[in-house]
């Protein structure tokens, strides 16, 4: 073998470890970021279930209004029940979106009964659900900016290939709640 063909064995050794090595540092920061966008969307979850488990306490304490407004109660009800029955991330979104509506148009009917609404743990109860909007979207928001480091990674070419080889695709960020 000719000393010419030992160098360019040699360079061609080189290279191959370090497409390797990358192909792995790659995998292991998709792999991460996607460990980050999944929790991320936990805490979001945790936010959503937590505003879900409070709405049967709102709807006792608002029963007189389901005489007048039933639709009201029945948006309420069905909206849950998309969610709990979703099983996608977008899907959990949207079901989340839809309680979100839900529970608006009921709120704003409740303070249209200064009797209901004047009630204390109405109150309580109106304020823990606007606090827990506020706190899903402080998580929507973090949720997003991880999966935007997640998707630049998979999205940029070469890492690209490495996330196309690997299975790692984009993810659709969170509108909103």
């Amino acid at each position: 073998m000719s000393r010419r063909a030992v160098i360019y064995a040699v360079i061609l050794s080189v290279l191959i470890i370090l497409a390797v090595l990358y192909a792995l540092k790659t995998r292991a920061d998709l792999e991460a970021r996607s460990v980050k966008a999944d929790d991320g969307w936990a805490r979001v979850e945790g936010s959503v279930q937590e505003r879900i488990d409070l709405i049967p306490n709102l709807l006792e304490a608002a029963k007189s209004i389901s005489q007048e407004k039933p639709s009201l109660f029945a948006n309420v009800s069905d909206a849950r029940v998309s969610y709990a029955n979703a099983k996608s991330t977008e899907a959990r979104a949207e079901a989340a979106a839809h309680i979100e509506l839900a529970l608006s148009d009921l709120i704003a009917e409740i303070k249209k009964h200064p009797d209901i609404q004047n009630r204390a743990n109405v109150t309580a109860l109106i304020n823990k659900l606007t606090e827990l909007v506020a706190t899903a979207n402080e998580s929507r928001v973090a949720f997003n900016e991880s999966l935007r480091d997640y998707n630049d990674l998979a999205g940029k070419f070469p890492s690209v290939i490495i996330a196309k080889l690997f299975g790692f695709n984009k993810r659709p960020y969170l509108a909103s709640l």
